[in-house]
């Protein structure tokens, strides 16, 4: 009699956690596990449609239409279009260059959306007269606790005196690559989005040493527990993800930005990638954790204080 006949089958949750574990060290791993059986498909499918961006409208069909037990010989054209792959979405980037219906149908197909990142690029005054896409007003079936805002103008919000938007609603932590050095549109956003808690304002450069009206946007918004300004410093060692905390250049001196507020942590880290935007998966997955390196970057700081006054 053959080993395989004498050994128990493994249970269902075991199998379960080895094919998931598996279906997570990359995409092509879940295309050859997804054809191996109907179990496994199913099991797969939710991590392989857990992250998903979308870069441009044709990108949305495809997405929609695509099978992957689609027959080559069918045109998939004439497939009709289907959203419903959309409700796995648990992280999703919506890097379109327009503020469309598009964009608000895919949202409104996303009730499982954990994390939305945006692409500033699209947000113009002309969003708010249309009040159509993913910077609107109007009810949406997502409630992201974690958003990211990509090459953000946020004095538009201010300018124009205009509301937050929906896809803000439910926003606990807010991480934002604003295109101005000055903070008070910040205070404005903040001030429209009362269940934020945790504020991160990203940089690709050290255009953050310019950046004004720090203390006085801290001391706009008391109920932030957490301010994070992180800095993609550009590394050309492959994997590299150093990272370092405080006045850059003195490792154990508190930045200015974090002097006077506790709250505040400034975090530079090194990254082989140019565009921050570029980073979205591993913050949204958490394989990036930037509200980790900010409690860290405090509780460094906490530890020198004591030390100075034991």
């Amino acid at each position: 009699m053959s080993y395989l006949s004498l050994s128990p089958a493994l249970p269902h949750d075991v199998q379960v956690m080895i094919v998931e574990s598996a279906a997570r060290d990359g995409r092509q791993y879940c295309l050859k596990l997804i054809v191996v059986s109907r179990n496994f498909a199913a099991w797969v499918r939710p991590i392989l449609y857990e992250s998903v961006r979308i870069s441009g409208y044709i990108s949305i069909v495809s997405f929609a239409q695509r099978s992957l037990f689609l027959s080559p010989n069918v045109n998939p054209s004439l497939c009709p279009t289907d959203l419903s792959r959309f409700s796995l979405v648990k992280h999703l980037f919506l890097d379109t260059c327009f503020d469309s219906t598009f964009d608000l149908n895919i949202l409104n197909a996303c009730p499982s959306l954990r994390a939305l990142a945006i692409q500033g690029f699209s947000l113009r005054e002309r969003s708010f007269t249309m009040n159509n896409g993913c910077w609107s007003t109007r009810q949406i079936a997502c409630r992201p606790s974690h958003v990211t805002l990509f090459n953000t103008n946020c004095a538009i919000f201010q300018k124009f005196r205009r509301p937050a938007p929906s896809i803000l609603n439910a926003c606990t932590h807010l991480s934002i690559e604003h295109t101005t050095i000055d903070l008070s549109c910040i205070t404005y956003l903040i001030g429209l989005v009362p269940t934020v808690t945790h504020l991160a304002l990203l940089y690709s450069s050290r255009r953050m040493e310019a950046v004004v009206h720090v203390p006085a946007m801290c001391a706009a918004n008391p109920r932030l527990t957490l301010i994070l300004f992180l800095l993609f410093a550009r590394s050309e060692t492959k994997g590299s993800r150093n990272v370092r905390g405080g006045a850059m250049g003195r490792p154990y001196g508190r930045h200015r930005f974090e002097e006077g507020d506790p709250r505040v942590a400034v975090v530079e880290m090194d990254s082989e990638i140019c565009e921050v935007a570029d980073q979205w998966k591993e913050m949204a997955t958490r394989d990036l954790d930037i509200w980790k390196l900010a409690e860290e970057r405090l509780r460094d700081m906490r530890m020198m204080s004591s030390d100075f006054s034991a």
